[in-house]
């Protein structure tokens, strides 16, 4: 197999990984939601497997995040529901908004860190 592919590989297998951590998800909890088996998704994740694009789907799902974001190589990622976090902000009447973040960082920094 050529280098470029491998490559592709060990960025969706790094993508996979951060989005699952920042997520705060289990590897567990990641299989169980993408319908594989928790030694698969961990072979994925180091790049000892290579998933097939049905399976990438199902890790993309279980993420709640387009497949795309999979092959990004840059550290922004958009989430599906960052749209909707975005959406509920601009719904917020405005003397609410200041609570509303402070709930959201509240929130993230409760995250487990890397």
């Amino acid at each position: 197999m050529k280098k470029n592919n491998l490559d592709i590989y060990m960025l969706v297998a790094k993508n996979i990984r951060e989005n699952r951590n920042r997520q705060g998800l289990t590897i567990e909890e990641l299989a169980e939601k993408s319908n594989i088996s928790v030694s698969f998704l961990s072979y994925i994740e180091t790049g000892k497997k290579k998933p097939s694009l049905s399976t990438l789907f199902n890790i993309a799902k279980g993420l709640k995040i387009d497949i795309s974001n999979l092959f990004i190589t840059s550290k922004k990622v958009k989430y599906e529901s960052q749209d909707d976090l975005n959406q509920y902000l601009k719904e917020t009447p405005s003397k609410y908004r200041k609570n509303f973040i402070e709930i959201i960082k509240n929130i993230h920094k409760n995250f487990p860190k890397k």
